[in-house]
Formats: structure tokens, sequence, C-alpha cells
């Protein structure tokens, strides 16, 4: 499976027409591929594009593409995804694979995501009524919508949190039907949204006085920066640290797809710290790499594991039982993740970044850690809320995206994709309001933006 390049925007609602934009760019970008003038294709880049994609870095991925797949022999308009993203049906020479391409308003590649070809899903059939669950029709009716075409075996694990009071909603595609299903208590990786635990990590260490935010990691690590480089907690957590999205030695020619990090430990990581690392401009740029190295230095200054923390300054404070990064100790409540293609597909084990994406979890125990962020005596959560910089139209904390404000609300929300699940969470704290979203839909399914714009249009539903 390919790998993810970059995605710089939400995707909308699914519209039918080919963006002239794209249509062009999209052009352009094969004419320069074929020919192996992948510096071309950089300069069609966004500016914060180029920032999270280096040259060297686009490079590297075209080249290993076309060694796999070869030279491009057709290309086919697919579908759009609102005005700024669309997918290409693409004919390479030894594969046939999707292109999703997405613009920004100066008409630039602000994303670039390449991806298994598979055809649409047919649309699900539904016969569940609103007076069955704790939904209204309006809320039930927004769940199909962006449900149905996920493949069979898909799960859905919905919390709707208003005014403190908790229900919750689950869903299985079976047979190209969509059922109801009881799965509050099962377990899906939640990816990214652990990044918002190891901020929480973080904003605990801080008020027990370990450490300070603008403190720099390198004092409290065995490890020689190279170029003797400066990060701060704050920094890695708000991701203003000058870290690419991905270590330069992560290396995709190697990895395993189905299982990419596993194989990344402390001797790479070492290694990238020691010998190749380069930082960027210290603006707003999403790092995977940052908040990996954020919960290894956090375990490095404890002398306890990434998940030693978790169980003491998380887990075990807010009885979150069905919480961890050990696979092994909640197997029995896995929901399985699925690929693309809907086929069952690999856990994944992030080894030495575990602080980006490792924990697992079900939909009843993040709704007790989005309880505790309505806490207001719980300063820990609080520092997390706190405002650090910008980044694009929204704000950051320690963790959380600070969206805009719905009806004068700031809104608080994260995500996460795997190869095997997506999950989106929204918090509105003053409102005490929430909606917390499960799946084992791929974060490389063609839909899989599709649950973040549910949580969106449910969190709108609250009273």
């Amino acid at each position: 499976m390919k790998s993810i390049i970059i995605t710089l925007l939400l995707l909308s609602n699914l519209v039918c027409a080919e963006s002239s934009v794209h249509k062009k760019l999209m052009s352009q970008l094969v004419e320069h591929y074929n020919a192996s003038e992948y510096q071309k294709i950089f300069a069609l880049y966004s500016d914060e594009m180029k920032i999270a994609l280096p040259l060297t870095k686009s490079t590297a991925f075209f080249t290993r593409l076309k060694n796999e797949d070869g030279e491009i022999k057709a290309v086919e308009f697919f579908e759009s995804l609102g005005k700024a993203s669309s997918i290409y049906k693409t004919q390479f020479s030894n594969s046939v694979l999707s292109i999703r391409l997405t613009s920004d308003k100066g008409e630039n590649i602000s994303g670039l995501y390449v991806f298994p070809f598979t055809e649409k899903v047919k649309p699900a059939t539904s016969r569940i009524s609103a007076s069955e669950t704790p939904l209204s029709e309006k809320q039930l009716d927004i769940i199909i919508e962006h449900s149905h075409l996920f493949p069979n075996n898909t799960q859905i694990s919905i919390a709707l949190i208003e005014a403190g009071k908790v229900d919750y909603f689950g869903l299985l595609r079976r047979d190209d039907e969509l059922i109801k299903v009881d799965n509050h208590n099962n377990v899906f990786e939640i990816g990214s949204i652990t990044k918002v635990f190891t901020s929480t990590l973080l904003a605990n260490l801080v008020l027990d006085g370990k450490i300070d935010l603008d403190d720099t990691i390198d004092k409290y690590l065995d490890i020689t920066f190279k170029d003797n480089a400066k990060i701060s907690f704050k920094e890695l957590a708000s991701h203003h640290s000058g870290l690419p999205r991905m270590p330069s030695n992560f290396n995709s020619n190697t990895t395993n797809s189905n299982n990419p990090f596993k194989n990344y430990g402390i001797e790479q990581l070492r290694a990238y710290l020691e010998k190749e690392l380069s930082l960027n401009q210290k603006s707003f740029a999403y790092s995977n790499v940052g908040v990996g190295i954020l919960g290894y230095t956090l375990s490095k200054i404890t002398h306890k594991s990434y998940q030693q923390l978790l169980d003491e300054m998380i887990f075990k404070p807010f009885k979150m039982t069905n919480s961890t990064t050990n696979i092994n100790t909640v197997e029995q409540l896995l929901i399985k993740g699925l690929n693309a293609n809907g086929d069952i597909t690999p856990n994944w084990d992030l080894n030495v970044l575990s602080g980006a994406g490792a924990i697992l979890s079900s939909v009843e125990d993040l709704t007790k850690f989005a309880l505790a962020q309505f806490d207001q005596s719980n300063k820990a959560m609080a520092l997390t809320r706190q405002r650090t910089n910008n980044a694009w139209s929204k704000s950051i904390g320690l963790g959380w995206l600070i969206n805009k404000k719905l009806n004068g609300n700031d809104i608080y929300e994260h995500n996460g994709g795997t190869g095997g699940y997506r999950s989106s969470m929204i918090i509105i704290p003053k409102l005490q309001e929430g909606i917390i979203i499960l799946s084992n839909v791929s974060a490389f399914n063609r839909n899989s933006r599709q649950i973040d714009e549910l949580a969106y249009d449910l969190i709108k539903t609250l009273k």
C-alpha cells in the first residue's frame, strides 16, 4: 500500500464535477512524473506543502513509485471530494492506483495521496429506526448519510455527550445493510488522538514541577543533537518544533506497509537525531516524529514506559479500563481493522514513536477522558487547552487543535488514522458537549474523511 504524502485540507461532501484546476494540475503532474522531472512537480506545491514535504523527500517518493509501479499510462477522473480535492483512477505500467489531489486557493497542490484503486462501494441500505436508538431522526439520517459507502464489516462506534449526559450508538455494515450494534465497549486504534494523551502526560509533569514547557529536551536525553539543535517541550506538543512530519531515515522502501512503524526503534531515532536532524522554520507543521520524541523523552525523564505513564496519570485515575498500548490485553474486545479494500489488516506497532499514535481505546473510555476535560478543577487538562500558537485558521494548544467557534464557544478537536482505523474527537468544554467516533475504516479508504465530517455534523445537532 502506498504511503500518504501529505494532506493539508479537510475534504468536503461529495460532488460530481471535475475541477478545471485539478485537471490542469493532474496533467502537469503526469507529464513531469513520466519525465522524472520531480523538481517541476515540487514547483507546483503550495508553500505549506513545500515545508511539509521537502524536495528530497518528494523526489524519493516519486522515485520509489516509478521503480515499483512504472510510468503513468492513463488517467481517468473518478470523483470529486468538494472543490478542494479530486480522485483520479491512474493506470501505471504495473498497477492501477488512485491519486487524490488537493489544491489551495492559489491553485497549487496542497495535498497528494496515492493509494490502491477500488471501485465505488454499493450504497448500503438501512432499516434502523430512530425509535430503536437514543438518536433523533436527524442524527440517524446524518450517520447513515456519512456511513453508507464504507465496506462490508465496517463498524462505527459513537458517543454523544450533551450537558454531561452520554448516549452511545453503534453501527455495522453487513451484507450491504446497516444494522445497529452495541460496540461502545469495543476497542479500536485511535491513531493520532493519542497525541492529546501525550500532551496530557506533559502537562502533568509540568504541574508537578519536574519540567518546564520552555525547557529544551536535549538536556534530558543522552543524545547529541545534530548542530546542537534546541527543541522545547512546548514546541513539540504544539507542532512548532521545525521537525518534519516523519524522520528522514524512516525508509518507506524497507518498512512493512501493513505495519510501517514496527521496525523504527530507538537506534533509528538516535541515528536521525544525531546525524540527519534538520529543522525547518518554527511555524506550524504537523509532526508525527515530534510527538513521538515527546513521548519518548517523558519516559526517559521519569524512567517509566509510555504505557506506565498512561496508566498512572490517565487510565487508572479515570477508570479507562479498556485503554492501552498493549493489544494483547484487549484482544477479546478488539474490532479488527480493515484496509482500503475492506479486508482485515494488521494492527500497527508504533515502537519508539508510540506517543504519536499507539493507543487503543473504546468510546466509553474516551468519554471518561472527555468528561474529565469538563472538570474545571483538573489543571492538567486545562493546561493542554491553553492556546500556544496559531495553525492555519485554527489555534493550537498542547495536542488539541482549537477550531472555529460554534455558537460562540471554542471547539477542541483531534482526529486519527491508521492502516485499519479512523477516529475523531470533538469537545466543547464550556457546554459539556462532545462527539467521539471510532471506526475500523482505514485512513487509506477514499471516504475516510467522512468520519470527520460526521463528527462535525453531529456536534451541530446537540442542543
